[in-house]
């Protein structure tokens, strides 16, 4: 007949008082480990007021005309949207910094000037000025 050694441990580990673990051990060869951990329903701590993620700032890009007739409706097509306006002013909202393209529509009779391009947001609004010249008069 063999003799074996059967030992029953439980550790409650020091660091974590709410996980303990059972340990069943014949000689040297380990067989089972049995591990309970209790579920708390205490409530959530308080959020760190510092998050470690920085939220992310917007910012505007407005796009200025000059030459056109009062009430004259201009397209601004801006990171691939399209934008509408009857007013000298186009403003476009919730701009993350990054580089950007835009290309300006053609109103009949009107030249736009610069007609594409590209727009930087670096840290702060941008802005973009846009000349619509008659057709057939030099652009500026």
């Amino acid at each position: 007949m063999v003799n074996r050694h059967v030992s029953l441990r439980f550790y409650a580990m020091p660091s974590h008082r709410e996980l303990w673990v059972l340990a069943i051990v014949i000689g040297i060869t380990l067989l089972l480990i049995l591990s309970y951990q209790v579920v708390s329903n205490r409530a959530p701590t308080t959020p760190d007021r510092n998050p470690k993620v920085p939220i992310s700032q917007t910012f505007s890009v407005s796009f200025l005309e000059h030459g056109l007739l009062a009430d004259s409706v201009w397209t601004v097509t801006f990171n691939g949207t399209t934008y509408v306006s009857a007013s000298a002013g186009l403003t476009v909202y919730g701009v993350h910094e990054g580089t950007y393209t835009f290309v300006v529509g053609g109103v009949e009779g009107y030249v736009p000037s610069p007609s594409s391009g590209y727009v930087t947001v670096n840290g702060s609004d941008a802005n973009q000025v846009i000349a619509f010249n008659p057709v057939g008069a030099a652009s500026g």
